[in-house]
């Protein structure tokens, strides 16, 4: 659990060196490092994404 939150704290901190937006952190957090844009759909296993809304709930959330 500590090293889990250790590792977190430490990949945020290094997008946020790297001059990435809240928005561009949920992103890559979500649908990974690469990920220029969100999406919707439902991947070769079966399983349904929308990392759009997932952004739009983080940002809410960290607003409050």
């Amino acid at each position: 659990e500590i090293n889990s939150k250790y590792v977190a704290v430490m990949k945020v901190q290094e997008w946020l060196n790297e001059g990435r937006s809240e928005k561009q952190i949920f992103l890559s957090w979500n649908a990974g490092e690469r990920a220029k844009k969100c999406g919707k759909g439902t991947n070769k296993h079966g399983v349904k994404y929308d990392s759009c809304s997932y952004i739009t709930k983080a940002l809410t959330a960290y607003a409050q």
